[in-house]
């Protein structure tokens, strides 16, 4: 059932189980609870994806109640705080970093004429997804032969920061790379009637909105 988050929300807590993961522990430390469990890894995972921040960009451009732009701001902030590159639990998958930045993207886009978004936060926000685009570029999920939909996730992240963020110097790299590897993996990945190879209908419906974000973004900008 609804657990109160606090506030700040703690976002390396299993707000479920209660266990707290440590922030000062390198990304590559971390691992999932052992046989029999007892916590779980993904509920700070799914936390600081940030897919709820879409409905915040949704509510300030229906109604222009300050309120949600200045819980956007809080909440970046407040995660951007207390998680430092490449430490803590959030930054151990990577997928779950391309598509963090990619909701952070889409809600900030909702609300960029907001006046809680201050220079300050700004600036801080900006170098933020810089060093999302550098960690995901870094740490791949692509490992032998086959891919699946976390490779995809990293490489639409890149291609999305690389589209939305073209002032960063390496923005144009990640453009190339994460489209052309876009490309390349619906080819792989989408069988010819059109399902997802991993036969979920759960990753089917992941794969299509992955997938059409990217491709509605480049169609945008021509």
């Amino acid at each position: 059932g609804p657990v109160p988050l606090g506030t700040p929300i703690d976002w390396h807590t299993d707000f479920k189980s209660g266990h707290r993961f440590d922030l000062r522990e390198h990304s590559t430390r971390i691992l999932p609870a052992t046989y029999p469990g007892g916590h779980d890894i993904k509920v700070p995972w799914e936390l600081s994806r940030f897919q709820h921040l879409a409905w915040l960009g949704q509510a300030w451009r229906l109604t222009g109640d300050e309120r949600h732009a200045r819980e956007f701001v809080a909440q970046v902030t407040a995660w951007i705080e207390s998680n430092p590159r490449s430490f803590g639990v959030n930054w151990v998958c990577t997928m779950d970093v391309a598509i963090r930045v990619v909701n952070w993207l889409w809600a900030y886009d909702a609300l960029a004429d907001a006046p809680a978004l201050t220079d300050d936060f700004r600036a801080r926000f900006e170098r933020s997804l810089l060093a999302h685009g550098r960690h995901i570029l870094g740490n791949l999920e692509r490992t032998g032969r086959i891919t699946h939909n976390h490779y995809l996730s990293d490489v639409v992240g890149l291609a999305v920061l690389g589209l939305l963020c073209p002032g960063f110097r390496e923005a144009e790299r990640w453009r190339e790379f994460g489209l052309r590897e876009l490309w390349r993996e619906v080819e792989k990945q989408v069988l010819p009637d059109g399902t997802d190879f991993e036969a979920s209908i759960s990753y089917h419906r992941l794969v299509t909105e992955l997938i059409l974000v990217p491709v509605l973004l480049c169609r945008s900008r021509g």
